[in-house]
């Protein structure tokens, strides 16, 4: 649970590498299934900054599928918004 607290005052730091925002993602994504009680919340959050990665660039779409950490958000919109993102990328 803290470790959650620091990471949400860390993604709260104006930061554009988009490489910082997916890891945050990852871990938010991973805190999602460690916390049940808080799953809906921690998924929702992992999803927000999936999003704000590839707004501002990650772009490594193998990446995004193969990576099992971000597993928990597979079937969320948001994950199927930034994959066909990807894959058009002229449809932003």
């Amino acid at each position: 649970e803290s470790a959650v607290n620091e990471l949400a005052e860390l993604s709260q730091i104006e930061n554009k590498n988009p490489a910082h925002w997916f890891r945050f993602s990852k871990l938010y994504a991973l805190a999602s299934e460690a916390l049940p009680e808080r799953k809906e919340e921690l998924a929702t959050r992992a999803g927000e900054l999936l999003r704000k990665a590839a707004e501002l660039g990650f772009d490594d779409l193998n990446r995004l599928r193969a990576d099992e950490d971000l597993k928990p958000l597979h079937e969320t919109e948001v994950f199927k918004s930034v994959v066909q993102q990807l894959t058009n990328p002229s449809k932003k």
